[in-house]
């Protein structure tokens, strides 16, 4: 991966309960997802979901998170 295409995503943990539960929401899909690419870092702690990687990866790894949301 070119780091000067590299993009950093943060999603912050809000403490309002249903933004939250979304954020979680979105932990469960992807923490299995991103083990399809090992290109995308997937670093949650306790401020919230970090993701990095380039624009495609990233946009790609999000889709299928989308897709599988909406499975």
């Amino acid at each position: 991966m070119d780091t000067s295409s590299v993009i950093d995503i943060h999603f912050p943990v809000l403490h309002q309960y249903w933004m939250d539960s979304g954020l979680l929401g979105f932990y469960f899909l992807a923490k299995d997802i991103y083990r399809s690419y090992p290109e995308i870092e997937f670093l949650p702690d306790e401020t919230g979901i970090h993701l990095r990687g380039s624009r495609t990866d990233l946009e790609i790894f999000l889709r299928k998170v989308y897709e599988e949301l909406m499975m």
